[in-house]
């Protein structure tokens, strides 16, 4: 792993309260970004602000460098989506209008960006409103950028970070002058850029350390205590390889390989731009990472269809338990009227046999046909005729075809 890896880093922030006497001035700003500058009289514009980021050491121990605080202020300006919690494949809760470098008495230097967004709006299921009067009131306060690209330098060593022995938030002995100091280890970033930033519920997350920290116990590099301080200190769990004569054993995973790959070689195993160099395979690496952004959103949409379909089932199924039992009611309804109307010589099972699988209608015209010869065979009530006429009356019975089988 080395400078050149990609990957998209935090680092924590702050919203702070907006000037009012900037308002015309982000206003006219926003007009000149909106493709309708129309929708900034139909609907009203909040702004605020926010410190993106400073040369001050942070909760993870790194800090930025002059060059990446120029950049993080140049994407500002030029304009930056404002997330919700780093979530990239979203639409943005806002857009940044402003980026600049401040530099204090207190020689902290930090950026800070004007924001803007419109109230009344739905995204991602979440009300502009709501999220405005969060940052009105305070709730929502932790913000972190999310950056990429630059290169990591030891504070100790001097070295690419990605190489050197040290761990960002550790503490080493190191020998000065024949004096022997406890010395913490920290991290400078140079020339990141900025890519987005986000609303969060605490600041920023140690990618970086984290990453070099897993990379280096599944080459058996990473000793157990040493795991186990940058677990407690990062709250994130990191495997260790343990080596016996020849043989690595993976603590928590004992039946999976661990090993680390370089860029080139995750992407040459994934068949990414294979033969492509630069820009090209990057282009290519983009492409892939929206094939697969596209797949989860098929793959969402197809858990809710799935989710309306089995409450579908659920309202359907005293339904379809009431036609099952209808059908076995008409069935021994029909079956009653056969026995009535030809006793002993009716094959009972032979006909219930084959209409349990018959469709209702043919359950229901066998059942009337029984009953109208049943009918003839014991009429209700007077028995005796007036007279020496008889009369004779004909019923037709419709036997299906399934009878004969």
């Amino acid at each position: 792993m080395d400078e050149n890896e990609q990957g998209i880093y935090g680092f924590p922030a702050a919203v702070r309260a907006i000037q009012p006497t900037n308002r015309e001035s982000l206003l006219a700003l926003a007009r000149e970004r909106a493709n309708d500058p129309t929708i900034l009289d139909e609907m009203e514009p909040f702004f605020w602000a926010a410190i993106l980021s400073n040369n001050r050491l942070d909760a993870y121990f790194t800090r930025m460098a002059r060059s990446s605080l120029d950049n993080f202020a140049r994407g500002a300006a030029e304009g930056v989506s404002f997330q919700n919690s780093h979530r990239w494949d979203e639409l943005p809760l806002g857009a940044s209008l402003t980026g600049r470098v401040e530099g204090l008495e207190s020689g902290i230097v930090q950026v800070v960006s004007d924001f803007y967004t419109l109230a009344g709006l739905e995204l991602n299921g979440i009300r502009t409103d709501q999220f405005i009067r969060g940052v009105r009131s305070g709730v929502v306060r932790d913000v972190s950028i999310g950056f990429s690209g630059g290169s990591r330098t030891c504070e100790i060593c001097h070295q690419n970070y990605w190489r050197c022995p040290h761990y960002a938030g550790m503490t080493y002995e190191i020998e000065e002058n024949g004096v022997i100091r406890q010395v913490r280890a920290t991290v400078t970033v140079e020339n990141a850029k900025l890519n987005e930033a986000s609303a969060v519920y605490d600041g920023a997350t140690p990618g970086a350390v984290i990453l070099k920290a897993r990379a280096a116990a599944a080459e058996g590099r990473l000793r157990g205590k040493e795991a186990e301080q940058l677990e407690r200190m990062y709250r994130a769990a990191i495997p260790v390889t343990r080596q016996f004569a020849g043989v690595d054993v993976e603590e928590s995973e004992p039946h999976e390989e661990v090993r680390t790959m370089g860029l080139d070689a995750v992407l040459d195993k994934h068949k990414i731009g294979v033969g492509l160099e630069g820009d090209a395979r990057a282009a290519a690496l983009e492409s892939r990472l929206a094939e697969l952004i596209a797949a989860e959103g098929k793959l969402s949409v197809a858990q809710e269809e799935l989710a309306t379909a089995q409450g579908r089932v659920k309202e359907l199924e005293p339904a379809a338990a009431d036609g099952t039992q209808y059908r076995a009611d008409l069935l021994a309804d029909a079956m009653a009227e056969g026995v009535r109307a030809y006793g002993d010589k009716f094959d009972q099972a032979t006909y219930e046999e084959t209409l349990r699988t018959a469709k209702l209608d043919t359950i229901k015209r066998m059942r009337d046909d029984w009953k109208a010869v049943g009918d003839v065979r014991l009429p209700g009530g007077r028995h005796s005729q007036d007279g020496d006429e008889r009369s004779t009356k004909t019923v037709t019975v419709h036997v299906p075809d399934e009878a004969y089988g």
